[in-house]
């Protein structure tokens, strides 16, 4: 997800004070991870911030907070696989095989004023076949996802390092003025863009709850659960 956003998140809304964004978005995601540890080790019962809500405050509130997980993990999903479908779509197109829109974009779209529109296409396959990938992996068993996700690690760290490599002949300093661009509305630019970027950099961290039930569900989690 963080990939996948990023960009976005640095050309609409921070500028080159994205490093600002990451900054204060791993600050918060500290803080998260430490409250999740810690009720981690005091409700060792699957279920994470349902189960915890469920404890502390009843039944009811964690019905609330489990299908808020829910709403929130299907947006979560759903953005991350449209913005690598994207990417995928743009590999095919520059080796001169490119995807049709009509199989590779959604149905529907957000207008300007955020309203459902039709775009005459039909299914945004690339993003349904990684959702349905996705779901096999974690659907056979927890071995199996955390040898996923460490081969994914690893060619997540060897991208990274290839393209801090490469990119650091093409660094221009002249890009970085003005570091924080002056506002042109709120949440654009400015301090206040800074911010909405990194809301939208943290939106693509979570996950500690998944870890959490995870961590509960496994036989041996030292084991099991990818570091």
């Amino acid at each position: 997800g963080i990939f996948v956003i990023s960009g976005q998140a640095a050309a609409t809304y921070a500028g080159p004070a994205i490093v600002l964004s990451f900054a204060l978005a791993g600050a918060c995601c500290v803080v998260y991870a430490l409250c999740f540890a810690e009720l981690a080790a005091m409700v060792p019962i699957s279920g994470s911030a349902y189960t915890y809500t469920r404890v502390a405050f009843g039944r009811f509130p964690g019905f609330l907070i489990g299908w808020a997980l829910i709403v929130e993990y299907l947006f979560a999903a759903a953005a991350v696989a449209v913005g690598w479908s994207g990417y995928v779509g743009s590999l095919f197109k520059s080796v001169g095989l490119p995807i049709p829109s009509v199989i590779g974009l959604a149905p529907f779209e957000f207008g300007e004023n955020h309203g459902l529109r039709a775009t005459g296409d039909v299914i945004n396959l690339p993003a349904v076949l990684l959702v349905v990938a996705a779901t096999i992996v974690v659907g056979v068993g927890a071995k199996t996802s955390s040898l996923a996700t460490t081969i994914a690690v690893g060619i997540k760290m060897t991208v990274i390092v290839v393209f801090v490599v490469a990119g650091a002949f093409f660094v221009k300093p002249e890009n970085w003025d003005p570091f924080i661009p002056e506002s042109e509305e709120f949440g654009h630019y400015g301090w206040s863009g800074v911010i909405r970027a990194s809301s939208i950099i943290f939106f693509a961290y979570i996950g500690f709850d998944a870890v959490t039930t995870a961590a509960a569900e496994s036989k041996d989690p030292a084991n099991d659960l990818p570091t």
